[in-house]
């Protein structure tokens, strides 16, 4: 029985690319670095702010990154939901989900701390049973650690779940969990990804989820 749907953030209950690529430029500008398109920072992101910085600038110096990733931090603070929207269908698919009795959470790679405010400005009537970001301790994903420590807490067994994302990192996390996986079609990656990172189902728009849940 379905108990928990575990969603990612970016590019699957959120549409963040804009405000994520605003900042990443704007901190390459100050490095007299280029800047990259929207199609690029799709396949930038997924695996954390210092990851997405570091192919950004296509540079591992340590140093350049450090810069990077505080002048990142500075504008992306004041910036969060400039642009940051709700996908079409994913307020409405969320509280389908609540009404069936099934719980929500949140587990992103997004820096922790922008997680909660992101959430409580597009959804401020939904329900989490959790969220969590990046957090210092515990490595993102596709590591599966610190939501293991969220299941065990609320006696939640990974088989009555269902991680659903939109990136092969999202899908390697259920499997690194042992739980199922769905991918969504809305965001920023292909269904040829996620069908060959092995997701168990594919969600081609968000009323989907509800479908694949009445049938777990």
């Amino acid at each position: 029985m379905l108990k928990l749907c575990i969603f990612d953030l970016d590019g699957t209950t959120a549409d963040t690319i804009e405000d994520l690529s605003h900042a990443a430029d704007y901190a390459l500008k100050r490095q007299g670095l280029p800047t990259h398109t929207l199609d690029e920072y799709k396949y930038f992101v997924g695996n954390g702010i210092p990851k997405l910085i570091s192919r950004a600038a296509n540079t591992e110096d340590k140093a350049v990154l450090q810069e990077l990733l505080r002048d990142f931090k500075d504008y992306y603070a004041n910036h969060l939901t400039d642009k940051t929207k709700a996908y079409t269908g994913i307020n409405e698919m969320l509280k389908a989900l609540l009404n069936k009795g099934i719980q929500l959470a949140v587990y992103s790679n997004k820096a922790d701390e922008y997680v909660g405010i992101i959430l409580k400005e597009l959804f401020p009537d939904v329900s989490f049973l959790w969220y969590a970001g990046n957090r210092d301790g515990y490595s993102p994903k596709p590591d599966a650690e610190l939501m293991m420590c969220f299941l065990k807490r609320d006696n939640i067994k990974p088989e009555e779940c269902l991680f659903i994302g939109d990136s092969n990192v999202d899908i390697q996390t259920a499997k690194n969990a042992k739980m199922r996986s769905c991918g969504v079609l809305w965001g920023f990656r292909t269904r040829e990804e996620l069908e060959n990172e092995g997701a168990d189902f594919i969600a081609a728009e968000p009323v989907d989820i509800v479908n694949i849940a009445d049938k777990l």
